[in-house]
């Protein structure tokens, strides 16, 4: 059985809310730069839809064009999960 106390710290987590989308980006690491698109976002990191091979930990910018702002957004990130065709990525600030 689940406690209770558990399932708040849970909720707690994902306080910030995901917003889907299918936006173009790139990602670079160094002087190599990936085409990748942006699955979905909070205001702490994105999931990122790429086949290109990243792996946990590593640090890299993610870089799209913001519709809001009405221009090109960068900002770093470090890779705290990797999966065949993606990975989350959680900013740097």
């Amino acid at each position: 059985m689940t406690n209770p106390d558990d399932r708040i710290e849970f909720v707690e987590k994902r306080s910030n809310r995901r917003i889907s989308c299918s936006r173009s980006a790139n990602i670079s690491k160094g002087n190599v730069s990936y085409v990748a698109s942006i699955k979905n976002m909070t205001i702490e990191g994105a999931f990122i839809k790429t086949d290109a091979p990243f792996s946990v930990g590593q640090e890299l910018t993610l870089s799209f064009y913001s519709s809001i702002k009405q221009k090109q957004i960068a900002v770093a990130g470090k890779i705290v999960r990797a999966y065949k065709h993606g990975f989350g990525l959680k900013f740097i600030y």
